[in-house]
């Protein structure tokens, strides 16, 4: 019995721990790193190299690193002090991984962004579908920010009857 729960329990961590070497910003400041011209990468440096990313996800995303022991926070000296962040030996294990991750993303982008605008095709057809033809309403229902499709939208959500006005 207490085997199966060690092995629980190793499953779990396994699968956290991909979750934190899989996340979107993890691979992408590792990558930074990587890149780096010199062999470590400061904070703000990181900051402007990475878009879209915040003070606060960047700083947790660094200790979720360096906790995990793929990045070491090492402190400089100087005016003005500062930290650099380096890859660790067990972070450049990760290269060929992400490597092979980022080859199979250029080989297959042109076919996934074929499936997605295929999906997006099927799923307008459906949503035209679902509104019916002699749907009509007048502005004081749909709301002054509101489209008729929208206000149809929040009707089925709500399952509230849809009011339909004369003609």
């Amino acid at each position: 019995m207490k085997e199966s729960v060690a092995k629980n329990n190793g499953r779990d961590f396994d699968r956290l721990l991909l979750d934190q070497i899989a996340d979107r910003w993890t691979i992408l400041v590792l990558g930074a790193i990587c890149t780096a011209e010199h062999s470590g990468m400061r904070f703000n440096a990181l900051r402007r190299e990475i878009d879209g990313i915040s003070q606060k996800t960047l700083t947790q995303c660094l200790r979720r690193l360096e906790r995990n022991g793929l990045v070491e926070r090492h402190l400089i000296d100087g005016a003005p002090p500062g930290v650099e962040y380096v890859i660790t030996v067990l972070g450049h294990t990760l290269d060929k991984p992400f490597d092979a991750l980022n080859a199979w993303t250029s080989e297959h982008a042109g076919a996934v962004r074929a499936a997605q605008a295929a999906f997006d095709a099927r799923a307008q057809v459906v949503r035209r579908q679902r509104l019916p033809s002699d749907f009509a309403v007048n502005q004081d229902e749909a709301g002054s920010t509101g489209s008729v499709r929208a206000m149809y939208a929040r009707q089925l959500r709500t399952k509230r009857p849809v009011r339909k006005t004369s003609t």
